[in-house]
This record gives C-alpha cells, sequence and structure tokens, in this order.
C-alpha cells in the first residue's frame, strides 16, 4: 500500500491519472493499492499521524534550498521511520 501525503487531492488525483495513462496501468488495482491524504508539511501533529506505521517516507515536496528546518524529516525520526528525499541542492 503506498499512501500518497499532500496539500491537494485534485493535484494527486490528476498526477495519477497521467501516471495510469504513461504506463498503461489499471485503475482499479492504482486506486486499490494508492491513496490519498491530504497534510501540511509545516504542521507536526498532522505529520506524526501520516507517518505513523509507515516503513518508508520520500518526500518530494520542494524546494529544499535556503531551508533550515525540515518538519518530514523530524516527524520521520520521530516515528522511527525510513526517511529519503529529494534533494534539488546542488
Amino acid at each position: 500500500q503506498v499512501v500518497v501525503g499532500g496539500r491537494s487531492k485534485d493535484n494527486f488525483l490528476e498526477s495519477m491519472g497521467r501516471l495510469q495513462g504513461s504506463f498503461g496501468l489499471d485503475p482499479g488495482i492504482v486506486e486499490k493499492q494508492v491513496t490519498f491524504q491530504r497534510v501540511d508539511y509545516n504542521d507536526a501533529v498532522a505529520l506524526d499521524a501520516a507517518i505513523k506505521g509507515c516503513d518508508l517516507v520520500i518526500h518530494t515536496a520542494g524546494p529544499f534550498q535556503q531551508k533550515t528546518d525540515n518538519e518530514v524529516l523530524k516527524a520521520s525520526l520521530r516515528q522511527k521511520v525510513a526517511y529519503t528525499d529529494v534533494c534539488d541542492a546542488t
């Protein structure tokens, strides 16, 4: 099971539609295995709730430049969940 956290369910649904079309994925299978959870990555309580019980967090919400605090990383550490990101810093 994959849970995608973000601010906009509409953006999630649009992205899922593009992925299904690009890769020929069966929408029924994707809908059963990929779900959306609305979460603000600046809200520590919401992040803890969203991350709790996960096996891995992949943080893709950028940009990361000039950011001194990473609430997603902190929540992952609090919940003892593996973390990676797609940092675009050079």
